[in-house]
C-alpha cells in the first residue's frame, strides 16, 4: 500500500494545526491590543462628553477625542487592521448628569484564518457621572536629562514624549475638545535643577550684590531658590522675597593650582611653571583673568563630558550652564497656550542633577493669589477672564498641582573625578570639598543659609538628603490649612528608595499614582483628569 498519500494528508493537517495555533497567538495579541486601545478611546470620549453635557457640540467633539486614538499619520482610521465603529453617545435620561459611550471594533483573523475565517467583535461601554467646580491647575513636568531615555514598554519616543502624550489625555478630559472651558486655568512648570521664570519677568529679581560679569542681557530666565526663608512661602516677589538670578560664576583660575596641591599637572592648564598651573574648574568661561583656549577646554573633563553628550560649545560653559531650558507658563485660559508650553519643553543631554523642590515652588507661585499681577498676563484679550490667581478658598474653585517626576533629588559633583590627583579631576572651589552650583547655590551657600541643617560632611548623599528635606517642607506648606492646595504626585518609573518621599508629598494616598512604564502612564493621567473634572466612571 502506498503510504505517501496518507503521510502527505497527515502532514497537511498538522501544518494547518500548527499555523492555526501560531495564528491564534498572534491574533490573541492583536485582539488584546485593539481591545485595550478601544477601552481607552471610549473612556476618553465619555469623560470629554461629560465635561460638556449641555453643549450642542458635545457628541462631535467627544467623537473627535475618540477618533484621535485611531487616526493614523496619513489621516486614515483604524488600528492593527481592525474596523472601528463610530462611538454611540447617550444620556441616561433627559437632564441627567450620567452619560454612556459605546463603540465596537471588528478584528479580522490572520494566520488563525487557516482554522476559522470568523472575525472577532469587541465592544466597550463606559458610563460616567459628572459634578462640577472650577479649577486652577499647575502641571509640573520633570525635564531632566533622564527624560530623554527611551519610553520603553513598546512605546516609541522618549519618556518626555510619553509624558506629554499622557498629559494631553488629561487635558482632553478637562477641556472636552474646546480651547477654553469655563473656570479652567492651567499653568505649566518645567523643572530640572532650577526653574526658569522667563526673561520677561525680570521685575521679580533682586540684582543687588551680583558678582562681576552679571548682566540682565545675558540672563536666560533661570533663578535660584528664594532666600531669607522664602523657599517655603508664597510671599509676593518683592523686597527680600525676590529671586536671585541664576549665575554660575566662572571658575577659571579660581580653584587652586598644582603648587597649592589642589590638583596634578594632568588636570591643570599650562602655566609658566608648575606652581602657576591652574586646576580645571567646573565652569571655566572667560573673565578679566583670561580664558582657556579651545584645546585646553577640551582637556577639561567637565566641559568634555558635556560636549561628548552632544551639547553645543555655548551650552557647555558660561553663566547659564545647565539652567532649566524652558520657562514657566503662568495660568492661562487657553488650551492652545498650554499645548505650546508642553511642546516647548526640552530635556537636555545633561542636566547636572534634579531639584524637585523648585518645581513645586514654581507651581505654588503660579497658583498663589499673592502673585496676582506679577506674572506677565497670558490672558489679555480673552473675555471674562478674572485676575489670576484667584484668592484661596474661592467658592467652587480648587487649586491643584499635578507633578510628574521620574527621579530623586540629587546634588551632583562635577562630571569627572573629584578635585585631586586624578588626571580627570575637576575642582569646583579653591579649598575643601564642593558640589556643582544649583538652585541653592554651592554647598557653602546652602550651609550659610541653613546653619541648623548643614551639609556636613560634604558628600552627595548628605546633600541629597537636605534637598529631600526642602522638598518635604514645600509640600507641607502648600497643603497647610488656609492654602489647601491639592497635590497629586505621579511617579514615573520610580525607584523603591524614593517612593515613600513622593507618597508623603501627595495630599493623600489616593493622590499618589505610579506608572512603572510608559504604556500605563496614559491611563494614570486619564484617571487624574476624571477626578479633576469631577467626573467618575460608574460602569
Amino acid at each position: 500500500m502506498d503510504k505517501r498519500g496518507t503521510t502527505a494528508a497527515l502532514t497537511a493537517m498538522m501544518m494547518a494545526s500548527m499555523i492555526g495555533a501560531a495564528g491564534l497567538a498572534v491574533d490573541s495579541t492583536r485582539i488584546w491590543l485593539v481591545e485595550t486601545r478601544l477601552r481607552t478611546a471610549v473612556d476618553a470620549a465619555a469623560l470629554a462628553a461629560a465635561r460638556r453635557l449641555t453643549d450642542p457640540n458635545r457628541d462631535s467633539e467627544a467623537a473627535a477625542v475618540f477618533w484621535a486614538h485611531f487616526t493614523q499619520r496619513d489621516g486614515t482610521r483604524g488600528y492593527l487592521g481592525a474596523t472601528i465603529g463610530d462611538p454611540q453617545i447617550s444620556l441616561a435620561a433627559p437632564g441627567s448628569t450620567a452619560l454612556t459611550v459605546q463603540a465596537s471594533a471588528t478584528i479580522g483573523t490572520t494566520l488563525f484564518g487557516v482554522l476559522s475565517n470568523a472575525s472577532v467583535v469587541r465592544t466597550e461601554r463606559t458610563t460616567v457621572q459628572r459634578g462640577g467646580s472650577g479649577l486652577e491647575l499647575a502641571i509640573v513636568v520633570d525635564q531632566t536629562a533622564s527624560m530623554r531615555d527611551p519610553a520603553g514598554g513598546g512605546i516609541a519616543g522618549t519618556k518626555l514624549d510619553a509624558a506629554r502624550t499622557a498629559i494631553h489625555t488629561m487635558l482632553d478630559v478637562l477641556y472636552g475638545g474646546r480651547d477654553t472651558q469655563q473656570n479652567l486655568y492651567v499653568s505649566v512648570v518645567p523643572f530640572a535643577r532650577t526653574i526658569n521664570i522667563g526673561s520677561g519677568n525680570s521685575a521679580m529679581l533682586d540684582t543687588s550684590n551680583m558678582p562681576a560679569g552679571w548682566t540682565l542681557g545675558g540672563w536666560s530666565g533661570c533663578v535660584e531658590a528664594r532666600r531669607n526663608g522664602h523657599d517655603t512661602t508664597d510671599a509676593a516677589p518683592t523686597g527680600a522675597a525676590r529671586f536671585r538670578p541664576y549665575f554660575w560664576e566662572s571658575t577659571y583660575r579660581r580653584v587652586g593650582t598644582v603648587g597649592s596641591g589642589r590638583c596634578v599637572s594632568g588636570n591643570a592648564y599650562p602655566g609658566s611653571n608648575n606652581n602657576t598651573r591652574f586646576c580645571h574648574g567646573d565652569n571655566d568661561w572667560p573673565t578679566a583673568a583670561g580664558a582657556p583656549t579651545q584645546s585646553q577646554l577640551n582637556a577639561n573633563k567637565m566641559y568634555d563630558t558635556l560636549r561628548d553628550a552632544g551639547m553645543a560649545h555655548a551650552d557647555s560653559i558660561g553663566p547659564n550652564l545647565l539652567c532649566a531650558m524652558t520657562p514657566i507658563q503662568p495660568l492661562t485660559a487657553r488650551r492652545s497656550q498650554v499645548n505650546a508650553a508642553l511642546a516647548s519643553i526640552v530635556a537636555p543631554q545633561r542636566s547636572g542633577g534634579t531639584t524637585t523642590a523648585v518645581g513645586l515652588q514654581g507651581a505654588w507661585y503660579t497658583l498663589s493669589p499673592n502673585w496676582q499681577g506679577y506674572w506677565q498676563n497670558p490672558n489679555a484679550g480673552i473675555p471674562n477672564t478674572p485676575n489670576l490667581p484667584l484668592p484661596y478658598n474661592t467658592p467652587n474653585m480648587r487649586k491643584v498641582v499635578v507633578i510628574l517626576t521620574d527621579g530623586d533629588n540629587n546634588w551632583q559633583p562635577p562630571y569627572g573625578a573629584s578635585c585631586g590627583a586624578s588626571d580627570d579631576g575637576v575642582c569646583p572651589s579653591a579649598n575643601g570639598t564642593e558640589l556643582i552650583y544649583n538652585a541653592y547655590g554651592r554647598v557653602a551657600d546652602y550651609n550659610a543659609r541653613f546653619p541648623s541643617a548643614r551639609i556636613s560632611p560634604v558628600t552627595q548623599t548628605n546633600a541629597d538628603a537636605r534637598l529631600d528635606e526642602r522638598f518635604a517642607a514645600v509640600c507641607e506648606a502648600m497643603k497647610a490649612p488656609g492654602v489647601n492646595i491639592t497635590v497629586y504626585v505621579i511617579g514615573f518609573q520610580v525607584a523603591n528608595a524614593h517612593r515613600a518621599r513622593l507618597q508623603a508629598c501627595a495630599s493623600s494616598p489616593a493622590h499618589y499614582l505610579e506608572s512603572p512604564n510608559a504604556a500605563q502612564l496614559q491611563a494614570v493621567f486619564q484617571q487624574v483628569g476624571a477626578q479633576l473634572a469631577s467626573v467618575r466612571i460608574t460602569d
